[in-house]
């Protein structure tokens, strides 16, 4: 096909898909705007289509879209039908999607409830005495007649209270004693009879074309998005000007050659292992792949081809900038051969990081645990490598064969060595005289680099390792009651092109106590934010006028007066539903209350959501199975009806239930509306669940379609023109007519275009009875007033902080990723250290050993508890959503995230520690083992606070780890160990970094408690010399001798109080933002209530006084 023709499908399944509004829209996700959640479904559905696939299997091809945009999706892909077989499993078709169907397979437990023609499914069910009601779509008569989840919650059951189970039973033996049975063996085995022509395998695209479309592709991906390369960029170029300006010109005296050597390790240890950063958006474009390449779209081979292809330019940029920033102020070898092997080196280093990675999230599709994976891999590698032990001393099994030899840090040391120390000759004063050492000389005796080849030998097998790595990822009750009232109400956010846009429109109405109010309408139609209005929970780049009153007063919700139910759940993975809701509990409920109390409200509200079956199972997450979608929901709701608070907001509490199950959530909800006022937004009410509201809002682009009670909804369009067919959902009924996204799809002949719709009911609304109802309601409820809300009590801070405490620890115990993992990655490291500084002894070169293992412990091992980010911003997104409905405070927050960590964190430093310390045979004696644990323990709460931070900050996974690792490289080199404190620069290194990076304080603390007392020998030209520890502290590490390890150690903790109370502050910060748009206290005056009410125009029907009915349902 010309590639013409491709773009002509491409843009005509667009359209199909009623899409052409969002061609230009980038899809986005987590962190970034895009298009919509229906919008997304439709563009899955949409790349699918695009080969006109004979056979077409859609597995919920509806789910997340509005009944009207179903519709429209599944009539495009009807339209699609000829010569196709179509199979689609569908949640809850609303009465035109079902019209569609041909045949209709009704499933119960595995078992078939009815086969057959899809239109003499209702008489079906009416012949066995089950009727479809009017005004009810028969698939959600269907459903309701054959789920049994619910059956103690039924109070008008189908058959009369007959238990569902029956009913099922009755139906299956029906179906099976019908013609319709019987008519479908007869036709399966005609069918089979018949036979007919095998499907030959179509010709897709190329490889040639596959590779070059997936590099276009991911590379466009790579620009756009900030996380995965620019970030990156950005930390890297920072650490380079800080490696340049540390070690800047070198020289060439004995002293440069552990700096060069230094900071060669450096780039080849750590600038290399913050590749591990990628691992996120490995982990999507894994995800990509795997539902492309199971649909056939490409094959592994084109996906390797093309991810390698991408990266390339962006790792060369990294390279290249950074590496020139580096090379050249640090002054390494002149010569352009030596800088371009240097970047091709750090170029090649991490590509082959990159494909680890890559390999990891093939087989870890999880971002802690393959994070903690792949970081572990490459601490074994860094230290195998030959640095941290030269290769002579390593010891011969499993070390020097065959990790050293496996390694590719090997061969990036080793050809970084011999780029910078061939041809160079050193010189120092030894002895009073003037010895001169020759860089070939260094390289065999100092860095025991293998000089029988040379140093592009080792790129090449840096470049072999990258082929491999690629080969491989082949309350209590409150009798007051909230009366809630919106006039004039506006919201307008700023926007980039047109400087702004209205999302809402001068909307008026009022919410009632005992009452739900529904607010509907198509997608962006600004539901989601009119409850956020109304709760006080709008952001800053909007602009809000209008009045918002509570029983005729501007007050601040207080807690325990409402409740918000957002769409994300947001929970705890690890946890039981019982756990989850009874934790809630006691957070949320006043101590006053008894601990059995509290269990009862718990079980009680449980059952109220239907979730008594799955008490004790797990909630589940990405990687582990656990409760449904549906049910996940219900939890959500369940956790915030646990105070009865008299006000609700439920933002989309049907979102992922089927229409039986929805039903059954919202009647519990209705169950408990006396004395309290609910306002649910709602996507896709069945005709159960609108039956249940007493009032009805229907939104279109933020301006109000109709207000009023939701009966007299029907008698609305009816009247305007647009009466409701007898077996279809009113609520689908409503939201296609004023749906305008699809006009260029419409079928029926001369229907207007849905503009001119919408302005016609706009106009009729404002003309009507209802309207000038609603405008005296609102009056006459500002004129009435009404108590002003009290906050409620709940738990205390004790108590909060004692029960966080001890959900986190369960939910840390439980979850692999949060800390086992870490602790068999830090004990195979312990064992490492161990086993490679096996019981050093006092020669000179124990001093760099010692020295070389410390580092190693205080760099590397502190550095990778970075890898627990994720799970850090999964708690911050817990917290978020609890703190915002008041369920606790920051403080209690920050002091039971530190308190459920401190054990794992001290078995971490324990016991691998132990490994480490007791098998190198450092210094003897209890008191310098606990040191040595302790420096591990708090380096690692440090570095963990350090995360805690920038999750607070940075919520976006790959941002973080990447942002976060930048602060840790910038901290290490600058403590100490990889320059000299007297070699720092003063500007900046030396002040004021040195004095606030915690290394500082851990290296020289634990050269203290390793060096001092020990005395070291060594011979040379003849003569027996000795040094004590405390010299090799002062001359070789510049420690600071003035005072004890034991002030390093306090130092530590200091900067570990600290870091938290940069936490709680930078969490308290973002609460106040949160909650800076609640509605001010000040009192809503009586000369406001009187201009409001003398404002109100008369109703041409009825004049300027209309009677306000006291119940709408």
């Amino acid at each position: 096909m010309k590639k013409s023709e491709k773009k002509q499908i491409a843009e005509q399944t667009i359209k199909e898909m009623g899409l052409q509004d969002a061609m230009n829209t980038r899809i986005g996700g987590y962190g970034t705007k895009g298009i919509s959640g229906g919008e997304k479904r439709r563009l899955s559905v949409c790349m699918e289509i695009l080969t006109r696939p004979k056979l077409l299997f859609l597995d919920e091809p509806t789910s997340g879209l509005d009944s009207a945009a179903s519709y429209y999706v599944m009539s495009g892909i009807s339209r699609q039908r000829e010569g196709r077989t179509i199979i689609a499993s569908i949640h809850q078709p609303s009465a035109e999607v079902f019209n569609l169907f041909h045949n209709l397979c009704l499933l119960s437990s595995g078992r078939t409830v009815y086969f057959g023609p899809a239109s003499a499914a209702i008489e079906f069910f009416a012949r066995n005495g089950f009727p479809c009601p009017h005004l009810q779509n028969p698939s959600d008569h269907f459903l309701k007649t054959i789920n049994k989840d619910f059956d103690e919650d039924i109070e008008q059951g189908s058959a009369g209270g007959q238990p569902t189970e029956e009913v099922i039973d009755l139906l299956i033996n029906s179906y099976k004693s019908s013609e319709g049975y019987h008519e479908v063996q007869n036709q399966v085995a005609e069918i089979c009879h018949q036979g007919g022509e095998m499907l030959q395998k179509r010709s897709h695209a190329n490889f040639t074309t596959q590779s070059l479309v997936l590099t276009r592709r991911s590379s466009v991906n790579m620009s756009r998005d900030p996380g995965y390369y620019w970030m990156r960029f950005a930390v890297y170029v920072g650490i380079a000007l800080s490696l340049g300006s540390i070690y800047y010109n070198v020289s060439s005296n004995y002293r440069s050659v552990e700096e060069r050597g230094l900071m060669v390790a450096f780039v080849v240890s750590f600038m290399t292992f913050m590749t591990v950063g990628g691992f996120p958006s490995f982990v999507e474009d894994m995800k990509v792949f795997q539902r492309e390449n199971l649909n056939g779209h490409y094959g592994c081979f084109a996906f390797v081809i093309g991810n390698t292809l991408s990266s390339i330019p962006y790792v060369l940029l990294i390279s290249l900038i950074p590496g020139v920033i580096a090379y050249f102020l640090a002054g390494f070898q002149n010569g352009f051969g030596h800088f371009i092997y240097f970047a091709l080196v750090l170029f090649t280093s991490m590509m082959v990081v990159e494909s680890l990675m890559m390999n990891v999230a093939a087989i870890v599709p999880n971002f802690l645990m393959g994070i903690v994976t792949g970081a572990g891999i490459q601490g074994l590698q860094i230290l195998s490598g030959g640095y941290f032990q030269l290769p002579s001393e390593l010891p011969k099994v499993i070390w020097k064969y065959p990790l050293y030899y496996m390694s590719f840090h090997k061969y990036a040391y080793q050809g970084m060595f011999k780029n910078e120390f061939e041809g160079l000759k050193f010189t120092d004063d030894m002895f009073g005289k003037n010895h001169i050492m020759s860089g070939e000389d260094i390289l065999r005796d100092r860095w025991q680099a293998e000089m029988g080849y040379s140093k592009w030998v080792d790129l090449v097998i840096l470049e072999i390792r990258i082929g491999k790595q690629e080969e491989e990822s082949n309350f209590l009750k409150s009798n007051g009651s909230v009366f809630l009232t919106w006039n004039d109400l506006w919201v307008t956010v700023s926007t980039s092109k047109n400087g702004s846009k209205n999302i809402l429109e001068g909307v008026t109405g009022y919410a009632r106590p005992s009452e739900l109010l529904a607010v509907m309408g198509p997608s962006g139609c600004g539901k989601s934010t009119l409850l956020d209005a109304l709760a006080g929970r709008l952001d800053f780049s909007t602009r809000q006028s209008g009045d918002i009153l509570i029983n005729g007063h501007k007050q601040k919700l207080s807690y325990g007066t409402s409740a918000y139910v957002t769409q994300d759940e947001t929970l705890i993975a690890t946890l039981t539903v019982k756990e989850a809701v009874y934790y809630s509990a006691q957070l949320q409920l006043p101590d006053s209350m008894t601990k059995s109390e509290k269990i009862q409200r718990a079980e009680q509200t449980i059952k109220e959501m239907g979730l008594q079956d799955a008490m004790n199972t797990r909630i589940g997450g990405f990687g582990t199975k656990g409760i449904s979608g549906g049910e996940r929901r219900r939890l959500s709701i369940c956790i915030e009806i646990l105070t009865r608070p008299k006000l609700l907001f439920l933002d989309e509490p049907t979102s992922g239930l089927d229409s039986a199950a929805s039903y059954y959530v919202m009647s519990g909800i209705s169950r408990q509306r006396a004395g309290r006022t609910i306002i649910a937004s709602i996507h896709q009410p069945s005709a159960e669940v609108f039956n249940l509201f007493h009032s009805l809002c229907i939104l279109s682009s933020g301006r109000t379609v109709y207000f009023g009670p939701a009966s007299a909804a029907i008698e609305f369009f009816g009247t305007n023109g647009f009466p409701c067919p007898l077996h279809q959902n009113p609520s689908d009924h409503f939201l296609k007519t004023i749906n305008k996204d699809f006009d260029e799809d419409i079928e029926p002949a001369g229907r207007k275009p849905t503009e001119e719709v919408v302005d016609f009911l706009i106009n009729s609304y404002k003309t009507c009875e209802e309207y000038y109802k609603v405008q005296n309601h609102v009056a006459e409820i500002c004129q009435q007033g009404g108590e002003i809300l009290k906050k409620r009590s709940h738990a205390n801070f004790t108590t909060h902080s004692l029960v966080l405490t001890r959900r986190s620890s369960v939910n840390m115990f439980r979850d692999l990723g949060y800390y086992w993992m870490r602790s068999v990655s830090y004990v195979i490291l312990a064992l490492g250290l161990g086993s490679i500084y096996y019981h050093v002894d006092l020669s000179y070169r124990s001093i760099e050993e010692r020295g070389l293992m410390v580092a190693f412990v205080v760099s590397f091992m502190t550095f990778m508890t970075v890898g627990g980010f994720p799970s850090f911003v999964e708690d911050m997104k817990v917290f978020q959503r609890e703190n915002s409905n008041g369920h606790y405070g920051c403080c209690a927050f920050v002091i039971g995230n530190t308190l459920s960590s401190t054990p794992y964190l001290l078995l971490i430093s324990l016991v691998p520690g132990s490994i480490a310390y007791f098998l190198t045979g450092f210094q003897n004696g209890f008191e310098h083992f606990i040191y040595f644990a302790l420096v591990l323990f708090i380096g690692m709460m440090i570095v963990e606070s350090l995360m805690m931070n920038v999750a607070a900050i940075v919520p976006n996974f790959l941002m973080g780890i990447v942002v976060g690792a930048g602060v840790q490289g910038l901290m290490i080199l600058s403590g100490g160990f990889f320059q000299l404190p007297n070699e720092l620069p003063k500007i900046i290194w030396k002040y004021p970094l040195y004095y606030i990076s915690f290394h500082r304080f851990a290296y020289q603390g634990m050269f203290k408690n390793e060096f001092e007392g020990l005395v070291f020998t060594d011979y040379i030209n003849g003569n027996n010399i000795t040094t004590s520890g405390e010299d090799v502290l002062r001359d070789r590490w510049q420690v600071e001798m003035a005072y004890s390890k034991w002030v390093d150690l306090a130092i530590m903790i200091a900067t570990l109080i600290l870091y938290r109370l940069v936490f709680f502050l930078i969490v308290k910060t973002n609460e106040k933002v949160v909650h800076a748009r609640k509605t001010s206290t000040s009192v809503f005056s009586n000369r406001s209530r009187q201009i409001m009410a003398k404002s109100l125009p008369a109703s041409p029907l009825h004049g300027p006084n209309v009677d306000i009915p006291t119940n709408n349902g």
